[in-house]
């Protein structure tokens, strides 16, 4: 009956540690998305900036 337990609870920890990693590299992925979303928006507002320096320029 112990051994039984043992096993069973080493493979529930096992699951845990995967689960864990996994959640771990989730929250990694959208760290990742976060930032190249800030990028994108810094970028649209250099061009946004840009359009507007031309728009003078012709004016």
């Amino acid at each position: 009956m112990c051994a039984e337990v043992a096993r069973i609870r080493a493979k529930v920890a096992r699951i845990r540690v995967k689960v864990a990693r996994k959640r771990a590299e989730v929250a990694r992925i959208r760290v990742e998305v976060a930032r190249m979303r800030v990028k994108v928006a810094r970028m649209r507002t250099e061009v946004a900036r840009i359009r507007v320096e031309v728009a003078r320029i012709r004016i």
